[in-house]
C-alpha cells in the first residue's frame, strides 16, 4: 500500500507539472501547438515553435505546488499510518526532486532554443527587409531604416518571449539582434555605395560622351580635322567652351541633386568631372589649333598661287624685264598678298598668337621661294635673248687679240663694243 501511494502521488506530481506546460502552449499538448501554428502567418510559426517551454521561475513556483499537493495527496492516502507516511515522505519528495530536475532541465533547453529560434527568424527579417530596399538610396535613409528595424526587432523579439525569461537575462539576445541589423546595414551599405558609385558614372560618361560640348561652334569639323569649313575665331571658341563646361556642370548637379547630401561622393565626382571637362577642352583646343593651322595653310596657299600666277609671263608681260622693273613688280605683289591674307584672316585668327604668326611666316617664305624663282627665270630669258649675240661678240673679240700689244689697247678696242663687251670680258677672264 505504501508503494501503490507513492506511486500514485508521484504520478500526481507528473501530470500537475506537465499541466503547466500544456496549458503554456494553449492546451491540448503538441497537437494543440501544432494547429496553433497552422493557424499562424510564417513568422509567428516560426518564432512560436517551442511555446511549450515556460519561465524557471513559474516552473518552479507550479512545482513547489505540485509537490505540495502530492506530498498532501500522499498524507491523506496513508491517514492513520504515520511510521509508512514518514518513510513515503523523503521517496516522494526524492522522485519529485530528480523529475523536477529533468524537466527544468529540459525547459531550459527548451527556453534557449525558443530564443534562438526567435532570435534567427528576426534576423531573417531584418534581411529580407533591407534587400527590398531599392538602390541606391540615400546612406541617411539607410541607417533610419536600420534604427527603425532595430527598434520593431527588439520589440517583437520581446513580445514573442513574453514572461519566458526575465528582461534582465535578455540583454546577451537583444546586443545580439542590434548587432545583426548592424552588420546587415553595413552590408547594405556597401551595395549602396557601389550603387551610387554606378550612378554616379553613369551620368558622368552620359554627360562626358554625349552632351558636352556638343554646341561648340565647328566641333564636327575640329573633331573630324576637317579643314574644308573655317574654324571659329578663337574668342567664340573658348566662350563656347567655358560655356559648354558651365552647362555640363549644371546638368551633372540637377541629375544627382537627390544624392547632393552624400556630399563626400557628391564632391568628389563632381571634382571629377571638371578635371575631365578641362582635359577635354584642352584636347579640343589642340585639335581646333590644329584646325585653324591647316585652314590658314590652305588659304595661303590659295594666296600664293594667286602671287604665282600675277608674276608669272603672261601676254600683257614678258620675260626678261630689267632687275629694278621686276624686283618693283615682285614686291608690290608680295605686299598685296600679306595684305589680303592680314585682313581677311588677322581679324579671326590674329589671336591665336603662333599659329597665325606661323601661317604668315609660311606665306613670307612661299613668297619669297616664288620670288626667287621669278629672277632665276627673268635671268635665263635674259640669257638665252642675248646668248648668240655674246658668242659672237665674244670670238671676234678673241680672234682680234692678238693684235693689241698690250691690255690697255685690248680693253679700248673691247670699249667700242656695246654693252655686250663688258659682258663677254667677263666670260673672258672669269
Amino acid at each position: 500500500m505504501q508503494k501503490s501511494a507513492v506511486e500514485d502521488c508521484y504520478k500526481f506530481y507528473q501530470a500537475h507539472l506537465n499541466g503547466l506546460f500544456e496549458s503554456a502552449s494553449g492546451g491540448g499538448g503538441g497537437s494543440g501547438g501544432n494547429r496553433g501554428q497552422a493557424n499562424s502567418a510564417e513568422h509567428n510559426a516560426q518564432t512560436k515553435s517551442f511555446v511549450d517551454a515556460v519561465s524557471e521561475r513559474r516552473l518552479s513556483a507550479w512545482s513547489a505546488v505540485s509537490k505540495e499537493k502530492a506530498l498532501s495527496l500522499l498524507g491523506h492516502l496513508l491517514q492513520g499510518l504515520p511510521e509508512p507516511l514518514e518513510r513515503s515522505r523523503p521517496e516522494l519528495t526524492d522522485l519529485i526532486e530528480r523529475y523536477y530536475t529533468a524537466a527544468a532541465d529540459l525547459n531550459r533547453q527548451k527556453i534557449h532554443l525558443r530564443l534562438f529560434n526567435v532570435q534567427k527568424a528576426l534576423e531573417l527579417k531584418v534581411i529580407d527587409e533591407l534587400a527590398l530596399v531599392r538602390l541606391p538610396v540615400l546612406s541617411a535613409q539607410l541607417v533610419e531604416k536600420a534604427d527603425n528595424l532595430t527598434e520593431v526587432t527588439i520589440g517583437e523579439f520581446t513580445t514573442a518571449i513574453g514572461d519566458l525569461v526575465e528582461p534582465a537575462n535578455l540583454t546577451s539576445y537583444t546586443d545580439g539582434l542590434r548587432r545583426s541589423v548592424r552588420l546587415n546595414l553595413d552590408s547594405t551599405l556597401l551595395r549602396n555605395g557601389q550603387a551610387l558609385e554606378v550612378f554616379f558614372e553613369n551620368v558622368t560618361s552620359t554627360l562626358l560622351n554625349s552632351e558636352a560640348f556638343n554646341e561648340v561652334p565647328g566641333l564636327k569639323n575640329v573633331a573630324a580635322e576637317n579643314s574644308a569649313f573655317p574654324p571659329p575665331p578663337r574668342k567664340a571658341f573658348e566662350a563656347s567652351l567655358e560655356a559648354s563646361i558651365g552647362r555640363s556642370v549644371a546638368a551633372f548637379t540637377r541629375r544627382v541633386d537627390r544624392f547632393a547630401e552624400e556630399r563626400a561622393l557628391f564632391e568628389g565626382k563632381l571634382a571629377k568631372l571638371k578635371v575631365a571637362l578641362q582635359e577635354r577642352a584642352e584636347a579640343l583646343r589642340a585639335a581646333n589649333r590644329q584646325a585653324v593651322s591647316a585652314y590658314l595653310a590652305g588659304e595661303a596657299a590659295t594666296v600664293l598661287a594667286d602671287f604665282d600666277r600675277r608674276t608669272a609671263t603672261t601676254a600683257r608681260q614678258h620675260f626678261p624685264l630689267d632687275t629694278e622693273e621686276l624686283r618693283t613688280l615682285l614686291e608690290a605683289e608680295a605686299r598685296a598678298a600679306r595684305t589680303v591674307f592680314s585682313e581677311d584672316y588677322a581679324p579671326k585668327y590674329g589671336d591665336y598668337g603662333e599659329v597665325y604668326e606661323a601661317a604668315v611666316s609660311e606665306l613670307d617664305r612661299g613668297l619669297e621661294l616664288i620670288g626667287a624663282r621669278r629672277q632665276e627665270e627673268n635671268f635665263r630669258a635674259f640669257k638665252a635673248e642675248v646668248e648668240t649675240p655674246l658668242q659672237l661678240a665674244k670670238r671676234s673679240i678673241l680672234l682680234s687679240g692678238d693684235k693689241y700689244a698690250t691690255l690697255f689697247s685690248f680693253k679700248r678696242f673691247v670699249s667700242t663694243f656695246p654693252l655686250m663687251g663688258f659682258v663677254v670680258l667677263f666670260f673672258t677672264f672669269h
